[in-house]
């Protein structure tokens, strides 16, 4: 009968060198011996498949791993390994805005074989932020200009991703333009600075304001004449301040 086989090597392929020894049994196997056997055998890959669950999304939503971007279906134990645009990384690894191309890599836990998967494309889109809460004052005299006078905040951001380094750099309001109106827009936008700005957007908000007419004080010349039987005129007024 026999007694053991193996193969010559664990790596897969044809044709590889099988080793087979044998045992004897009954009241005469003393007095014999069997030379060991050496056949051809082969070494096929065990049934892996890889399926992927990808697809474009938003910064912050692609995370290597998770619900899962790839599963694999396997026969045997070992570890899977993800690759973004070629380079491996860890398992939570967010994927930044912009398109990339993916690949999953199965390795056997006793390190025979390694399975890679077929590239999948993914196109992240950038996160937009807003400002939590800001302050200003949506109604002015007329002074010329489209400014805002009073505009504050806390620089809070909303919609920052866990870690990342993102910050508020600028914040400006003005209006639509610098005439008279009791219904005006008013445009509010900011800036950001920071590591990870490259993979956040930001849009500019709008609000309803309004510009008054400005009361001034107007002074003019000399008060008085000599009579002559006519009203008194100002050949000059003077706007000396607001009124």
């Amino acid at each position: 009968s026999v007694s053991s086989s193996y193969f010559s090597s664990d790596t897969i392929g044809d044709g590889t060198d099988v080793y087979v020894t044998y045992r004897l049994s009954g009241q005469d196997a003393a007095n014999y011996t069997v030379k060991p056997d050496t056949v051809k055998g082969n070494i096929l890959e065990p049934a892996i498949s890889f399926t992927w669950s990808v697809k474009d999304t938003v910064y912050g939503m692609a995370i290597v791993g998770k619900n899962p971007l790839v599963e694999v279906n396997q026969t045997v134990e070992g570890t899977l390994i993800y690759f973004v645009d070629g380079l491996p990384v860890d398992t939570g690894y967010v994927i930044p805005a912009g398109e990339h191309t993916l690949l999953a890599q199965f390795t056997s836990s006793e390190g025979g074989f390694a399975i890679p998967s077929g590239g999948e494309s993914i196109s992240v889109s950038k996160k937009y932020v807003t400002l939590a809460s800001y302050d200003i004052n949506p109604i002015k005299p007329y002074d010329g200009t489209d400014t805002v006078l009073s505009l504050k905040t806390d620089s809070t951001l909303v919609g920052v991703v866990m870690d990342d380094d993102v910050r508020l750099a600028s914040l400006n309001a003005h209006y639509e333009n610098a005439q008279v109106s009791s219904s005006k827009t008013i445009i509010v936008n900011f800036s950001l600075m920071g590591n990870d700005i490259a993979n956040y957007a930001i849009e500019e908000e709008q609000l309803r304001g309004a510009i008054r007419k400005r009361q001034v004080q107007l002074a003019a010349g000399d008060s008085t004449k000599v009579y002559d039987g006519t009203p008194l005129r100002y050949d000059t007024v003077f706007v000396i301040g607001d009124g």
